[in-house]
């Protein structure tokens, strides 16, 4: 029996060894395979930038040969770029103290039918570019990428349009100008325009009051009223057209700002004895008021991080209040900060709030450090010049809403949050009440009766613009989104929220650009081809056409020819020889038009258009 036993534990052993084993095994296997990964994956982002280097090494060099051909002496090189200008300097050129640059430039030969061959005949004109890049892979295998072009020598005059200031020389239908990477300095491409736009007024609720503020989640709107008996309402928005009135509840006061945190609501009341409501709606269509709390003040804005709320409130004494939660039906004061004015706006990023109040006497935009939420310090500020109503935070960037009738937002660099500072200001044409966030659109309502609803363009955020206004015949006040729609707060009893599809943005399907005018100064003129550089787009043509005239005035009625010098043809492919109108009344004076269209998806853009002629 004890041998029976001995055996059998044995047995047990080996399978736990083997399984051991085997797991090992796997885990260095996926281990390994994980190192593999990260390693295939840096090796392609490396190729990938050497390859780009290798590419400005080809533009460098046909930026050079466009200031002087004769600088293109056959050798190896590197490049340097002082002063905005390329130049051509000793091999090789290191790069980020990691890779090696080196421009060839080498001569070329023709065959007997005029095409580049080994041998031949020598073709001074021509010079063939190699820019090459190499690196050690790892510290030992070296690695290489090459690229190739040929360049030519044209003696002949070029009319280069390839600057803002060129391009602005003429005139533009849908089509804009857009500054670009230098060199040169001033560079512009033309693109089709951006057009922005927004269905008006979508559809909108009546809730029996006006609408003080709205948060939106899921197929529900959830709504501060301007009413004593009806706080707070909500409404089912599943379908955003046909919005409809799920319930309204007696808060104590009417509702002036709303925040949602999972199943719960924090509603800003204006009751000095109960000042904040808060709302169970884990059944949206049976809310609850689970409590109403004593701030001491009218309750505005608040936020929420894990256990604690922070609220704003209209109070010189209890500006700042942080709140207990963790208890919903028995909320616990912790501590305030008095800033001796009325709070409006808080929002949360990390360890910070961000702090808007109505003391345009000091800084009322404030920076409140919240990493040990009973101590809340206050650490920074920046003076905005008035009422700070609303605040939205974007990575580096806040945006504070200003009740101002000019310069109402405010753009504030708060990388540093112990440092912040304004970058720009922007006139939305009303006192800012409230911000909504969504991509490269943020979201005002005003207090403009005309102008209630304001989209701005933030793609550059230190050069926001007034995409699109919308009258609601209204002013606004609290706004969401959800993404795909705008929901709005609005001063009317009968229409309280507002839904409005989220800003849209297309190209403009075609446009048209009417150069400048070329003047020669010779009646003998030869135009030899035209070129352009251009960035091409899936269903995106561009296409050209020229006229000629011996006077200016006469330039204004001569026909647009294309490649066969008759009206109904365009130029299509870059480097094409020009031909002109055979019936121009002369060919001193010239212009260009560029026809341009899109899939209203993407723009195709036009980096330099080259008219090259001999006088």
């Amino acid at each position: 029996m004890a041998s029976s036993l001995t055996k059998k534990q044995g047995f047990s052993l080996v399978e736990i060894l083997l399984a051991m084993v085997i797991f090992t095994i796997f885990s260095v296997s996926i281990f390994y395979l994980a190192i593999d990964t990260a390693n295939r994956d840096a090796k392609v982002e490396t190729g990938n930038e050497a390859l780009l280097y290798a590419r400005e090494g080809l533009e460098a060099t046909r930026n050079i040969r466009d200031r002087d051909y004769l600088e293109l002496i056959s050798g190896e090189y590197g490049l340097d770029f002082t002063d905005d200008t390329w130049s051509l300097v000793e091999t090789p050129e290191e790069i980020d103290n990691f890779y090696l640059r080196t421009i060839t430039v080498g001569d070329i030969f023709r065959d007997g039918a005029g095409d580049i061959a080994e041998e031949g005949t020598y073709d001074p004109e021509t010079k063939k570019i190699t820019a090459e890049v190499t690196w050690d892979w790892k510290g030992i295998f070296p690695k290489t990428v090459s690229l190739t072009t040929y360049l030519t020598n044209w003696r002949s005059d070029e009319w280069v349009q390839t600057t803002c200031s060129e391009f602005n020389e003429g005139t533009f239908t849908s089509i804009t100008s857009e500054a670009t990477v230098a060199p040169p300095e001033d560079n512009c491409a033309l693109k089709l325009e951006l057009i922005e736009e927004i269905t008006d007024e979508f559809a909108s609720s009546d809730i029996g009051s006006h609408g003080t503020d709205v948060t939106v989640d899921g197929d529900y709107a959830y709504v501060a009223l301007n009413s004593n008996s009806n706080g707070f309402g909500v409404v089912d928005i599943s379908t955003a057209y046909e919005p409809f009135v799920v319930d309204t509840i007696n808060i104590n006061g009417k509702g002036r700002y709303v925040t949602k945190d999972g199943n719960y609501l924090y509603i800003g009341v204006t009751d000095s004895n109960k000042g904040l409501a808060i709302v169970d709606v884990t059944d949206p269509e049976n809310p609850s008021l689970t409590k109403s709390y004593n701030v001491w003040s009218y309750g505005n804005q608040s936020a929420v991080s894990g256990n604690y709320l922070y609220m704003a409130t209209e109070s010189l004494l209890n500006s700042f209040q942080v709140i207990n939660i963790s208890n919903k039906s028995n909320p616990a004061y912790v501590t305030s900060i008095s800033f001796m004015a009325d709070t409006n706006a808080i929002q949360l990023d990390g360890n910070y709030a961000y702090v808007g109040t109505d003391n345009w006497l000091f800084n009322n935009f404030k920076v409140i450090d919240i990493s040990t939420p009973s101590s809340p310090i206050e650490v920074a500020g920046v003076q905005t010049g008035d009422d700070v109503n609303a605040i939205a935070i974007d990575g580096v960037f806040a945006y504070a809403g200003i009740a101002n009738s000019n310069n109402s937002l405010k753009v504030i660099n708060i990388s540093n949050p112990l440092s912040p500072s304004i970058l720009a200001s922007l006139d939305v044409g009303g006192k800012i009440q409230d911000l909504a966030l969504d991509g490269v659109y943020l979201y005002a309502s005003t207090d403009n009766n005309s102008q209630g609803f304001v989209a701005i363009n933030i793609s550059n955020p230190l050069l926001p613009y007034v995409a699109y206004t919308v009258d609601l015949t209204g002013k606004g006040t609290g706004i969401d989104t959800d993404g795909d729609y705008i929901y709005m707060g609005l001063n009317v009893n009968n229409r309280g929220l507002v839904i409005n599809e989220t800003l849209s943005f297309v190209y403009a399907p075609d446009g048209e650009y009417i150069s400048g005018i070329l003047d020669t100064n010779s009646a003998e003129t030869r135009y030899n081809f035209i070129d352009w550089e251009y960035t091409d787009t899936p269903g995106g043509v561009i296409k050209f056409q020229i006229k000629t005239a011996d006077t200016i005035g006469h330039l204004s009625t001569a026909t647009w020819v294309g490649s066969d010098g008759t009206a109904g043809t365009y130029y299509e492919t870059p480097r094409t020889a020009i031909v002109t109108d055979s019936g121009a009344s002369g060919l001193r004076f010239l212009q260009f038009r560029a026809v341009v269209t899109s899939d209203t998806i993407e723009t195709p853009s036009i980096e330099s258009v080259n008219i090259n002629y001999t006088p």
